[in-house]
C-alpha cells in the first residue's frame, strides 16, 4: 500500500513513525486475544492535540504508553504521559516503547526498547 519494498526503504519511510505505532499497538491486541486479558485498550488525546498512544485499563490499574520510533530515549517522550499523569484522577503506570534496545527506568517512567515491550 505504500509502495515499501525493503526494510532500508522502510527505515527512511516518512510514515515510519506511524507504522512503528501501528505494530506496537498490534502487538499488544495480539497479545490481549491470545492471553485473554481484560485489559482495554484506548488512546488519548485532548482539546490542545496533546495524545497518549495506548492507554491500558485493567480494573483500576491504568498504564499510559507512548510509542516512539527514535532509537535514542528523549526527554520530550515523556511530556504527553506527564500530561496525562496530572489530569487523570487515578494514579498511572506510565512507559515508553520506543526503537532502541533494552530497559531502562527514567525518573517514574519504565522505557522499553521494542523487542522488550
Amino acid at each position: 500500500m505504500l509502495g515499501i519494498k525493503s526494510t532500508a526503504e522502510l527505515a527512511h519511510h516518512p510514515q515510519i513513525g506511524s507504522i512503528f505505532e501501528s505494530y506496537v499497538f498490534s502487538e499488544y491486541v495480539k497479545r490481549k486475544v491470545n492471553f485473554e486479558l481484560t485489559a482495554d485498550l484506548y488512546f488519548w488525546k485532548d482539546k490542545s492535540n496533546k495524545e497518549v498512544d495506548i492507554l491500558l485499563e485493567a480494573g483500576n490499574i491504568t498504564e499510559a504508553i507512548e510509542v516512539k520510533y527514535g532509537q535514542t530515549i528523549a526527554l520530550e517522550y515523556f511530556a504527553n504521559l506527564e500530561n496525562y499523569r496530572f489530569l487523570s484522577k487515578t494514579p498511572v503506570k506510565t512507559s515508553v516503547v520506543y526503537g532502541g534496545q533494552g530497559i531502562h527506568e527514567r525518573g517514574n517512567h519504565v522505557v522499553y526498547g521494542w523487542r522488550e515491550f
